[in-house]
């Protein structure tokens, strides 16, 4: 029975044919090259082609993701999930990556945990994270006390006053002091709570 269960389980999987795993890798890479390329320049439809590129890469993923480099790239397309549970698998793969020292996965490790803390209601550690209320003012998800700008540094993010500085940027209090402080009394820190 136990090799039975063993052969399905794996019967599926691509990355024991070299053929199909280089296929899969080209179809992951194209959407995130296409996830990139609207995020550059978004339009009134990026929102519903992630809604797409989160379907496709699902599919992809049950036969299962062959390299970290494949990884990586999920991990950009995930990031545009509103589910707690795609944010967290883009973070786990993000931090592959990472330990695979693939370029930009430290600074994708961190900003994808970020996300994944904000969409449960939580805190985010880096200060990555910003949204545009209703009422089109920008502001920033609060940051967790104990983080450093040193840690900050080690996953390519600016220190915390830079964060600081885009929040009050985006709302047109450039004289204030980049301070948390300061993002707080002009009511800039966004609300927690599960998305």
């Amino acid at each position: 029975m136990w090799m039975m269960m063993w052969g399905l389980v794996h019967a599926g999987n691509v990355c024991d044919d070299p053929e199909k795993s280089a296929e899969q890798s080209a179809e992951i890479q194209a959407l995130f090259d296409a996830d990139k390329a609207e995020h550059d320049a978004p339009t009134d439809e990026t929102e519903k082609n992630d809604g797409k590129r989160l379907k496709s890469l699902s599919k992809l993923e049950k036969s299962g993701l062959c390299s970290v480099e494949d990884k990586l790239n999920a991990a950009y397309v995930l990031y545009r999930s509103r589910e707690a549970e795609d944010l967290h698998r883009g973070h786990e793969y993000a931090i592959e990556a990472m330990n695979a020292h693939l370029h930009s996965a430290a600074w994708m490790s961190a900003i994808s945990y970020d996300r994944w803390q904000v969409s449960q209601g939580l805190q985010q550690r880096y200060g990555s994270q910003f949204t545009v209320r209703p009422d089109g003012r920008t502001c920033m998800y609060p940051v967790a006390s104990d983080a450093t700008d040193v840690e900050r540094k080690q996953y390519a993010l600016p220190p915390i006053q830079d964060a600081y500085r885009r929040a009050l940027d985006a709302n047109n209090y450039s004289g204030d002091a980049p301070t948390s402080a300061n993002v707080e009394a002009r009511r800039l820190f966004c609300d927690l709570r599960p998305w």
